[in-house]
Parts: C-alpha cells; structure tokens; sequence
C-alpha cells in the first residue's frame, strides 16, 4: 500500500513541478521579482512543511492566476472583430478581473507540499498556500474558511463507527453576497434583475426569503459516512453472486443560528405529503421519512436539531448514533484511531478530513469481489478484471 501511496505522492509531485514552470513563464513577462518578498514568501511556507521525506516542493504562485486570466484576455483579443461571440466576452473580460481582483481570487502568493512516510505505511503528508495578509478580510476568504482557526465542536456528533468524515468552516452569508455582486457586477442590470426574480419565486415555494434562509446558516459543517461494525448488507451482483459489505450510512450537520432551514424542510415535508414518524430520542425530537422503494440497505431519512446543529441522517439508526456520540461523548474522536492519526496536530483549525482505513479496505474488497465474478465469465471479461485486480495493486 505505501509503494501505491508514493506513487501517487510522486504524480501530485510532477503536478506541482509543472506549476512551477507554468508560473514561471506566466509571469517571467512581469516587472522582476522582488527577491526579499520572494524569499519570504518561501519561508513562510517551508516553516509549514516537514523535510527529510519523499516529496518537498515550494512554488511560488504570486500572480499565476492573474497572468493567467491576462492569457485568456489575449487569445481572446485574437477573434476577429465581428465575431459577435468574441465581442461579447472581450467587453465582459474586464468585469470579470475587476470582480475577481477585489474580492480575493488573486491573493495567493505561494504553494507547497511535503510527504514524509511514518514507517507504518501511512505518511505525513502537509500542503500549504500563502496568501495576502490583506486578503483575510475579503469575501472569498472569509466565505470559504469562516474566520478564525476554532476547535470543531462538530467532531462530537460524528458516530466512532464513521469511516469518512469532512468538517469545514464558511461562512455562507459571505459566499451568498459574493454570488448577489457577481451576477449584479458582471452580468448588469437585466441580469440582476433576471436573479431578483428568481429568488422571489424561490420564496413563495420556500415559504422564506434566500437571504433569510442563509443567513440562519452558521459556519461550521459535516458530513460523514458510516460503515456498521456489526450489520451486512448484500449487493445484488451478476448471476446470482452477491457481494456482502458493512452496512452504510449517512449522516450531515449544519451550523444553524435558528429553525429556519428546518422549518423550510418541514414545509416541504408537509406540501408533498411524505409519511413521517416521530420519535424522542434523549429528549431530543427526531423525524423520520418512510420511503416506500425497497433498497438493499436501510434508507428512513432523519432530522433533528440538537445543540446548535441541524442534523440529517439517512436513517433513524444513524441519527440515534450521532445523538449518542455527542450526549455520551463516545463518537469517533474518542477512538484511539482517530486520536493517533491527528496526534501532534492543530486542535485549533478551519475544518478536517478523514478516511479511515476500513473505508478503503471495503471499497477494494467490492472491487476485488466483482473482478472475481468477471473473471470466471467470458475470455473478455477474465482479461479485463486481470487488468483491473493488476491495476489496484499498483
């Protein structure tokens, strides 16, 4: 697996070399670079990445984006004059850099990664971007990561039998007011005025404004997936082979400052007339969709609001275990799995991923399991499921 690990390390490595040399030609164009603030611009992302292992790259990328978006603007100089097309993107190129410039998407100034194996067949991989200190306070910036670093108090609602996790902070209102003055700013009046009107219809359906509804939006969110230790499910094959794999769930959060996502959810709940089942769940109210379709797994979407959080789960049974995990504090931070691969790192951040190794393991035994049924089919299908089952161990 760690051979299979470097691999792919070694193919993010020659990725980061040919941004080096396209930023390089991108911007060798420029007024020369100051050396000092390249330096340190260096220096700050190095202080971030950890050397002495397989991959250790810096690219300096001040102006890339930029330098790119001024190549776009040359090809298209280029169309002739009366290609109305041509025209038409010519004349909104310069609303579109002016919009991009001040709200943040030219702000980066330097990238890097490093990839350190651990001995155990996983490795320590970091990868880091600088950008303006200014930049900080503009729109994107503060839509995509929310603030300041935080401990995620979402991490007590995910059950220990989670598998994938991703916790992020945003904040939407920001992203929201970005989308409002890009249409408005790029797209002018009529366009503005097209947008107006659809969200206008949006609340009569919705029973509540756009602007209402994300600004009850808070700034930290989940999901995650659940693979039971316990319970199997079959998955119907070709023939009648059938592949058993841990039984899946789903499970989200969202952040809420108050009941208005769920009071929308309710109503559309409601206007489509779907059966649903109340329950307490530790005092807390649970309700539960009942879908007719037969599925190979059980499927009774949930939601509940509970500390903060709105919560949606893709049956009752992961609902009750999100609830558990952050009542009981025996969710999946708690595990000694979870605690050694975050050891050492920042309990203070803008949001987490996690895969667990169970995850991966079931994902290449389905694999395995269906290569092996079409390798006892026809000649064809034997040699493409070889090629397949060589492939993954690659």
């Amino acid at each position: 697996m760690e051979g299979s690990v470097k691999r792919v390390l070694s193919a993010v490595g020659v990725f980061l070399a040919g941004l080096f040399v396209v930023s390089s030609s991108l911007c060798a164009a420029d007024k020369p670079a100051d050396p000092a603030l390249v330096r340190a611009q260096f220096q700050a992302v190095m202080s971030q990445l950890e050397p002495g292992g397989d991959i250790l790259a810096v690219v300096n990328v001040d102006g890339l984006l930029e330098g790119m978006f001024g190549l776009v603007e040359k090809v298209i100089s280029m169309a002739p004059e009366g290609d109305k097309d041509a025209g038409k993107i010519r004349a909104a190129l310069p609303k579109v850099k002016s919009f991009l410039k001040r709200n943040g998407f030219f702000a980066g100034t330097c990238a890097g990664m490093s990839a350190v194996p651990k001995g155990d067949g996983y490795y320590s991989t970091s990868m880091f971007l600088a950008r303006d200190p200014a930049a900080a306070a503009l729109p994107l910036w503060k839509g995509l990561l929310g603030g300041e670093p935080r401990t995620q108090a979402a991490l007590g609602f995910i059950p220990r039998d989670a598998v994938v996790v991703r916790v992020l902070n945003c904040d939407p209102g920001q992203l929201w007011r970005l989308l409002k003055s890009g249409v408005n700013d790029i797209g002018g009046p009529g366009a503005g005025q097209a947008f107006s009107n659809g969200l206008s219809a949006a609340a009569m359906a919705l029973g509540t404004s756009a602007d209402r509804l994300v600004d009850s939006i808070g700034d930290e969110m989940f999901f995650s997936i659940q693979l039971s230790r316990d319970a199997k499910i079959k998955l119907p094959g070709d023939g009648n082979s059938a592949i058993e794999i841990p039984e899946p769930s789903l499970l989200i959060g969202l952040k809420v400052r108050n009941d208005t996502v769920l009071s929308v959810i309710d109503r559309q709940i409601a206007t489509n007339k779907v059966p649903v089942t109340i329950a307490q769940v530790g005092g807390t109210k649970v309700e539960s969709m009942e879908l007719p379709a037969p599925l190979p797994f059980p499927v009774q979407p949930s939601i509940a609001s509970h500390g903060g959080y709105l919560l949606i789960a893709s049956s009752r049974k992961a609902m009750e275990d999100s609830l558990s995990a952050f009542g009981q504090k025996n969710g999946l931070s708690s595990t000694p799995e979870f605690g050694g691969v975050f050891a050492g790192l920042p309990a203070r951040n803008n949001g987490m991923a996690y895969v667990s190794p169970r995850y991966m393991q079931t994902v290449c035994d389905v694999i395995t399991k269906v290569m092996e049924t079409k390798a006892a089919g026809t000649s064809k299908d034997a040699k493409a499921a070889a090629f397949m089952m060589d492939l993954m161990k690659w």
